[in-house]
């Protein structure tokens, strides 16, 4: 029950703690257990909607949208970088029809499925390890992205979108480890950007560098580069954990020994005659 509470209080928290998290889902001894017998659930996926779920570049929209409102409201128009840097909290409460010009952008957006993205998801919900998806879009449209694409069942609503607040990847991913609660260590992020595998480092999380918007040696930095998700297997990407093992953690449980049953010997004692009894 506390830990209910402090998941639900650290949702809304200003700044998520990656050593209060490793402690919060420390695996208590029965989880130990489990973990050994079905390896795979002790660890978390993470997911970059942009550039690792589906090619989508959000930015050039965001920018647009920011581009009319600005014009409208006789303002400076800003730039990509700017707007892929901005503190998308206080923007959304500042302008509602920003909010309008993207929802009405986003429904002309192309939205197109990495390859053997459904493939590797598929395998990780077979083997029940729970997966998250963060992006920059507003939580209404990155469901509506989930659903174009078919995916929504993967996640079970495990999405961190604007609305968390999460501006910086490392707080993004985070807090995709809180809500599918796994510690940040058990926790390996897919994302196409450099900036989100440093972000998933510095949460001690394992990045998987998949290249497009980047080459290969530009991605160097993350655990595991490739090019496609379906070169994945399990084994390559739980070998980044390889120095995790719940089974050094859990004692063993104690070997009963058969009972030995005592032989019992029954002596017996002469009674001593008394001296009487010779003179009777």
């Amino acid at each position: 029950m506390w830990r209910r509470r402090r998941i639900s209080a650290l949702k809304t928290a200003g700044e998520l703690s990656t050593f209060e998290l490793q402690d919060l889902f420390e695996p208590d001894y029965l989880q130990k257990k489990l973990f050994v017998k079905h390896p795979n659930r002790a660890f978390g996926a993470v997911f970059k909607l942009e550039g690792a779920v589906a090619d989508v570049d959000v930015i050039p929209t965001f920018t647009a949208a920011w581009g009319q409102v600005a014009e409208e409201f006789g303002v400076e128009k800003p730039t990509e970088e700017t707007v892929s840097l901005a503190d998308w909290g206080e923007a959304r409460m500042m302008s509602r029809r920003y909010n309008d010009i993207v929802s009405e952008s986003f429904d002309d957006l192309d939205i197109t499925p990495r390859p053997g993205v459904e493939g590797w998801l598929s395998i990780l919900a077979a083997e029940e390890v729970p997966c998250a998806v963060v992006s920059k879009l507003p939580r209404r449209m990155l469901e509506t992205c989930l659903q174009r694409l078919n995916y929504t069942g993967f996640f079970n609503d495990n999405i961190v979108s604007a609305e968390d607040e999460r501006d910086r990847a490392e707080q993004a991913f985070l807090h995709a480890a809180l809500i599918i609660e796994r510690q940040p260590a058990r926790c390996v992020v897919f994302s196409d950007t450099i900036s989100d595998v440093v972000g998933a480092h510095e949460a001690d999380m394992r990045a998987v560098g998949l290249m497009g918007t980047h080459p290969a040696y530009e991605l160097r930095i993350a655990d595991l580069v490739v090019s496609s998700l379906d070169e994945l297997r399990l084994p390559n990407v739980r070998g980044l954990f390889a120095d995790v093992d719940y089974e050094q953690h859990v004692m063993p449980e104690p070997e009963l020994e058969p009972e030995v049953r005592r032989q019992v010997r029954t002596k017996t004692l002469e009674r001593e005659q008394d001296y009487d009894d010779y003179y009777y």
